[in-house]
């Protein structure tokens, strides 16, 4: 039953024993990256990692494991076509009463287009900040040159 759940979920989500070593993955899982539970044996998931990220994913999972404490952390994961799309990752430990670790449940729930629009959001708002910016450069500077000129010609002499 524990395992029907989370296969009908949207993320992609895994199991894995209480020292970390992968046991599940949902079959979103296997769609998203193309894998086979073959493939992910031995540490496979590390297939579909960044390379750049692997130290930093690598040592926060380390330190979650050791302390079974919960892991959370965006990082892009490959997809069957080769790209990459940004992940948040989320892990709990799932204890016995006495507090012991027996497994681990994680989710990999896509953001790139939260990011994405994000991104296009600030951009969005940095334009607008420009465009400020520059409208009240022109009426500050109209408003400065129609004053020196009313400063101008009311110190003309008049005949």
């Amino acid at each position: 039953m524990m395992e029907a759940w989370p296969g009908s979920i949207p993320q992609l989500a895994w199991m894995a024993t209480a020292d970390g070593t992968m046991r599940w993955f949902n079959r979103r899982w296997y769609d998203y990256t193309s894998t086979t539970p073959a493939d992910m044996e031995n540490e496979g998931s590390r297939k579909i990692h960044d390379a750049k990220m692997m130290p930093v994913v690598l040592e926060s999972r380390r330190a979650s494991l050791a302390s079974g404490s919960p892991f959370e952390m965006e990082y892009p994961r490959r997809s069957a076509d080769g790209s990459y799309r940004r992940f948040v990752t989320r892990v709990v430990a799932l204890s016995d009463e006495q507090g012991v670790v027996q497994q681990w449940f994680g989710t990999n729930t896509d953001i790139e287009e939260a990011k994405r629009t994000e991104e296009q959001l600030r951009a969005t708002e940095a334009s607008l900040r420009d465009a400020d910016i520059a409208k009240t450069f022109f009426w500050r500077r109209l408003l400065t040159s129609f004053v020196s000129r009313s400063r101008r010609f009311a110190m003309r002499p008049r005949y």
